[in-house]
């Protein structure tokens, strides 16, 4: 097997391990987060908490998908690590970027919905 699809595969297996271990910690700690910014009760909470988590699995998932077009083709094992460590590196930057924008905007709303 060559090192293209080396690199393939792990990417593929890193990023799902990353996106599907952090998407699930953000739901489980959402739901309280949700009910408060915007005063619902437990049951919008759970829908809205689902939305999000639907909508972060497919814009992470389809990032991830225009990644692999991008890879380079690498010829040896450190240029397969150096490939891998880069574009996975930028996707948990890319992710925590998003997440802290929604944060942003979720307290934006509390701050202007409360007036």
């Amino acid at each position: 097997m060559n090192y293209v699809i080396c690199l393939y595969i792990l990417y593929l297996l890193i990023v799902s391990g990353v996106v599907g271990w952090a998407g699930w910690q953000l739901y489980l700690a959402g739901r309280p987060f949700v009910r408060v910014i915007l005063y619902v009760d437990n049951q919008k909470a759970d829908w809205i908490n689902a939305l999000l988590l639907t909508g972060y699995y497919l814009v992470c998932t389809g990032y991830s998908f225009m990644v692999l077009s991008s890879l380079p083709a690498v010829a040896s094992l450190p240029a397969m690590i150096t490939a891998l460590s880069i574009w996975v590196g930028r996707l948990v930057l890319i992710l925590s970027l998003l997440h802290n924008i929604n944060m942003l905007v979720f307290s934006l709303w509390k701050k202007f919905h409360n007036v």
